[in-house]
């Protein structure tokens, strides 16, 4: 009931009364009129669970089926997370007055998570889709508003090289991703695994930025001539993700042709690799001491 912000407003000004509040219709309130209590409230985002709120955190288990608290618990995760995506991500938006049609906005869905990780092509969607560009990009619109997935801006500063600055997308949770995909098993050594444990780190890292309230950008980099990094965080740190358990000098190419553009201040390669070692000045990371490091403010 966006209407009780205009009664909590008046509490605040008149009583000095501190809320918690708590929503989840994030687009309905945006363009709704609601009084958003401009300089009177702070926006705090929840994310689902991260590795520092898991004690000894399954990896595997995450890339299957995401971190959304009730489901990484479940003992019958696949059954929850197809009554979750049925329920909630579908009805509830239809139920919102947000499309128009839900059969065409499903198979976006479906296609959208086919698209996690990878530089959008919208008229390429549109055509796949049957539907007017226009409406694909309306389509992520909503998805951004309601909080279900996140645009991830490219880097284009480097001068060198010359930047591709389309975006890329990532649902908020891996799990609801791999559904919507029609993913079944993700195993090590495949390259489902790669582009799932690249996912997993966009969210580990965007959620510590939030909850941090570090206002650094988060972005990823690609030439037009084919190099890439997986994450920058502001104009100084470098992340790319391998999901591999031997990193070698092939999969340091992308950190070193931008370090030729910019001056980097952390080159760090997360991956499967048991020790933390270092390739002249890139430092490889064993995912797990990698995200100690980064919950502990050590990065």
């Amino acid at each position: 009931m966006p209407v009780l912000l205009d009664e909590i407003h008046y509490l605040i000004e008149e009583y000095g009364r501190r809320f918690i509040i708590t929503w989840s219709s994030a687009r309905k309130l945006k363009y709704g009129a609601a009084n958003l209590l401009g300089g009177r409230a702070l926006t705090r985002h929840l994310f689902p669970l991260v590795s520092c709120e898991i004690p000894g955190f399954d990896l595997e288990r995450i890339l299957n089926y995401g971190s959304i608290p009730s489901i990484y618990s479940s003992p019958e995760p696949y059954e929850d997370l197809e009554s979750y995506v049925g329920t909630y991500l579908k009805e509830e938006i239809q139920a919102e007055g947000l499309v128009r049609k839900l059969e065409h906005f499903s198979r976006f869905l479906n296609l959208a998570a086919l698209c996690d990780t990878e530089m959008l092509n919208f008229s390429n969607i549109a055509g796949d889709l049957g539907l007017p560009s226009k409406t694909v990009k309306e389509y992520f619109r909503i998805l951004e508003d309601t909080l279900v997935g996140s645009l991830l801006e490219a880097y284009t500063k480097s001068a060198k090289r010359k930047a591709i600055s389309t975006a890329k997308f990532y649902l908020f949770d891996i799990g609801v991703s791999n559904i919507l995909a029609g993913r079944q098993q993700i195993t090590p050594k495949t390259e489902l695994f790669g582009k799932a444990f690249e996912h997993f780190l966009f969210l580990e890292i965007k959620a510590f930025l939030h909850y941090s309230r570090d206002r650094r950008k988060l972005t990823f980099w690609r030439s037009k001539s084919g190099y890439e990094v997986d994450f920058l965080i502001g104009d100084d740190v470098a992340i790319e993700a391998k999901g591999t358990e031997s990193v070698s000098a092939k999969h340091t190419k992308g950190i070193r042709a931008l370090s030729e553009d910019i001056k980097l201040k952390r080159k760090i390669i997360v991956s499967l690799d048991p020790n933390k070692r270092d390739f002249d000045d890139i430092c490889v990371y064993p995912y797990k001491e990698f995200l100690k490091d980064l919950w502990a403010h050590k990065l």
